[in-house]
């Protein structure tokens, strides 16, 4: 089995679809957890601030203007996680399978 390092500049679509398939692991390498824990101190400041920072604490789109409380904000993230995961056409690993 390969292995697919997750590097901060991101991944390859063949390295996506490695995973997908099952033919590699995925390990982070540590700049990325350096980055990931920078990216979450800007977001810790921001709540701490508690000011207004478009889909972290206010809502998405048409809810832009929107605040979003504290204890509120996992649940927003999860649902824009959802959404995005929505689709109308045949789920794509049928076609990626051969069915």
């Amino acid at each position: 089995m390969s292995t697919v390092t997750i590097q901060p500049t991101g991944i390859s679509p063949a390295d996506v679809l490695a995973v997908a398939r099952g033919t590699a692991k995925v390990v982070l390498d540590p700049s990325t957890v350096d980055a990931m824990a920078t990216s979450r101190a800007i977001v810790d400041g921001i709540e701490a601030a508690g000011r207004p920072v478009y889909g972290v604490s206010t809502g998405f789109g048409a809810l832009a203007n929107t605040f979003v409380a504290p204890e509120r904000r996992a649940e927003l993230q999860h649902a824009l996680i959802r959404s995005h995961a929505a689709g109308w056409a045949r789920p794509c690993h049928t076609r990626w399978s051969g069915r």
